[in-house]
């Protein structure tokens, strides 16, 4: 998940030619964090920039270090505007979900915004594993420095191959809010 999340978030190592980060950095459809008093209102104006667009925001992805700001976060009655709830997390009661993936650039974006259906993947060809025995993984390293023999260890792994395909439909329908420089 990891580098799928990294190509088609932020481009990184891929090889599709839109990057949900790059569309949006590219149409100038970005605000930087400390633009506004507050951060909620920063998020607001990453909000205005997709509906300026004609695009209605349908949630929220952001890096998870960005989740202690959200929490802070509070309306004029001192409610919570960044809710995480037992079935889903909320951000102006809009889903939100945190990139756990380690994919996450936060140097490029804190939060990105926008009408998700807009960006599309899809399978290319089906899923095709193998489960191996007796393989080596030299890339694994066992206590003692050796690699690692699945045979040797009585273990087994799993070898999965897809070909997946990433295309963002609409560039104007994704927003961020960035880093100070």
């Amino acid at each position: 998940m990891r580098l799928i999340d990294s190509a088609c978030l932020f481009g990184k190592n891929s090889p599709f030619t839109k990057s949900i980060y790059g569309v949006a950095s590219a149409s100038g459809q970005e605000v930087e964090i400390g633009t506004n008093p507050k951060v909620d209102l920063d998020i607001s104006d990453v909000m205005a920039f997709v509906e300026k667009a004609g695009f209605d925001v349908d949630g929220f992805v952001a890096g998870l270090d960005f989740k202690n700001q959200l929490r802070k976060l509070r309306d004029a009655d001192g409610n919570q505007l960044y809710v995480e709830g037992v079935g889903q997390k909320q951000l102006y009661s809009l889903p939100i979900e945190f990139n756990r993936a380690n994919s996450w650039d936060s140097t490029k974006a804190h939060a990105i915004a926008g009408e998700w259906k807009y960006s599309v993947v899809g399978i290319r060809e089906q899923l095709e594993y193998e489960v191996l025995r007796e393989a080596t993984l030299q890339n694994v390293s066992m206590s003692d420095g050796k690699p690692l023999s699945l045979a040797e260890n009585d273990m087994v792994a799993i070898k999965v191959t897809m070909r997946l395909g990433f295309t963002v439909v609409q560039p104007n329908a994704f927003a961020l809010l960035t880093p100070k420089p």
